[in-house]
């Protein structure tokens, strides 16, 4: 099960959207894939897949767009009131384990056997690890969401227009906090880092491939690479290398790490870093914005 994401021109919270939907997929699979997309007057699909591999094909500034969005921005709604739809029906999706996805047109946005939680993500644009709290049922109840607007909206404004939806028929409510929450640094090691540079004459498209213990970068910024850690490890990552530019690197680490992989020949995401690319993750704390859910309520199906 996995995400495809189609598309050149994105705001940051669609691609923002997509990585919440891939990180919460059981096997972590996302496609992301240049193509021809205007977000302000054109159709976004986002939808789980049954691919076998994670991909992300693109020119650098949607990677950079994509990983720089998880890495930095900030958490939380905006002050400003947030545009509404116009009109929204919710179902509860009574499959089991459906595929999630959500589509974009002009006027319309539907959301497709999605968690509240990852609505919420979805709504305010905030990492799994910055939403705090509420009912197991949250993660488990799958919803269905078909919402029209009064005129032709961005897809970043659709996203927006979910928190009004939320308040008015879930009954969320929630606070905004900022906590210490645990971190992790990005540094050179000892012996310093073992990335390659690319060819001059090398004109191939810049990007990632990930398999199960298994990441590929071309062509790509070091920055970027902190946000795939992120996503991956689900928790911030700072990258403090120093490191400019963009590299190739091949990492490979032992997926089922401290699961069922034979001791002798299991190798960690931490060590596979550090040996293979002689960079490094220290463990600390930093704050960080979250929000916490105090209550929320399942709407009427309509």
């Amino acid at each position: 099960m996995g995400v495809s994401l189609s598309g050149s021109v994105f705001g940051s919270r669609t691609i923002f959207a997509a990585i919440l939907q891939w990180y919460a997929s059981p096997r972590h699979i996302l496609t992301i894939r240049e193509g021809a997309l205007n977000e302000s007057h054109s159709t976004s699909v986002l939808r789980f897949q049954g691919v076998a591999h994670f991909e992300a094909l693109s020119g650098p500034s949607l990677i950079a767009a994509c990983f720089t969005c998880l890495a930095q921005q900030p958490a939380g709604p905006s002050q400003s009131d947030p545009p509404r739809f116009e009109v929204a029906s919710i179902h509860l999706n009574p499959a089991v384990n459906p595929p999630i996805g959500n589509h974009f047109d002009p006027e319309r946005a539907t959301w497709t056997a999605v968690p509240l939680r990852m609505l919420i993500g979805n709504a305010f644009a905030v990492r799994p690890y910055q939403l705090i709290g509420g009912p197991g049922w949250l993660d488990t109840d799958r919803w269905d969401i078909d919402a029209k607007t009064a005129a032709p909206t961005s897809t970043m404004d659709k996203f927006r227009m979910l928190q009004p939806l939320l308040a008015d028929r879930f009954q969320l409510k929630y606070r905004r906090e900022t906590r210490d929450l645990p971190m992790y640094s990005l540094v050179v090691a000892k012996g310093g880092p073992k990335l390659k540079q690319p060819d001059k004459e090398d004109t191939a498209t810049a990007g990632i491939r990930t398999l199960p213990g298994s990441l590929t970068g071309h062509k790509y910024p070091i920055q970027d690479f902190t946000g795939w850690l992120s996503v991956s490890l689900g928790l911030p990552v700072v990258d403090k290398t120093g490191i400019t530019g963009a590299w190739n690197f091949d990492l490979h680490w032992s997926p089922d790490y401290g699961q069922t992989a034979a001791a002798d020949d299991a190798v960690s995401l931490f060590t596979a870093i550090q040996d293979q690319m002689g960079l490094k993750l220290e463990a600390g704390k930093a704050p960080v914005e979250v929000i916490v859910i105090d209550s929320v309520q399942k709407p009427s199906d309509n």
